[in-house]
């Protein structure tokens, strides 16, 4: 089954109002059963089409609280592929549209020890809304890694996580340099066996 969303602007910002339009569709997403009966989600294959500017990164260590910015790594367009291991991390993940003074950024995390999946836009730009936080509830496996999904299309962030978790929302970032990725770890180490980034073409060049 092929599942469509609607992404709406949240009513007091009124974003593209004064444009004309406003919101926008989200990815598809592909629901299916695995052999348990579990629900699982994925994006079609055909987005892997819009795949340019490969980049890539293997088995590199984040200590316990420490960050590392990605350098060479400067998109606010783009689709990211990461297999990581937390160990006895509390939260762990990715920061995005990050500006170089980190006046703006937005956190893509799992805390480990709620049990979710994360997207945390407090600093995503100007504007503060009580949904700033948006968690979705994902358990792992005691050795299962993180693998997450995460595409950025400016003002859209959709993060995937283990083929079935997903949180899709707009963010708001005021800033053109707001373009730093970074991976970090808070409460233990880290470990990202791979990292794979790539820039995404327009579906619709006109």
């Amino acid at each position: 089954r092929i599942m469509w969303a609607w992404l709406l602007d949240h009513p007091k910002l009124g974003v593209n109002y004064k444009n004309g339009w406003s919101g926008t569709l989200a990815l598809p997403r592909v629901l299916t059963l695995d052999p348990q009966g579990n629900l699982m989600l994925d994006v079609p294959d055909e987005i892997k089409a819009l795949r340019y500017r490969p980049f890539e990164l293997t088995d590199f260590d984040i200590e316990r609280d420490d960050e590392i910015e990605i350098i060479g790594l400067k998109s606010n367009s783009l689709e990211l592929a990461i297999l990581m291991q937390g160990s006895d991390a509390c939260e762990y993940g990715v920061k995005v549209c990050i500006s170089p003074d980190r006046a703006e950024e937005t956190v893509l995390s799992y805390r480990a020890n709620e049990g979710v999946l994360c997207v945390d836009a407090t600093k995503s730009g100007p504007e503060h809304l009580p949904d700033d936080i948006e968690s979705a509830p994902l358990l792992l496996d005691s050795n299962e890694m993180l693998n997450l999904r995460i595409f950025v299309d400016k003002s859209v962030v959709e993060i995937f996580a283990n083929g079935r978790q997903a949180i899709s929302r707009r963010i708001y970032p005021s800033r053109s340099d707001s373009l730093g990725v970074s991976v970090f770890s808070k409460g233990g180490p880290l470990s990202v066996c791979s990292f794979e980034s790539w820039e995404i073409s327009p579906s619709n060049p006109y």
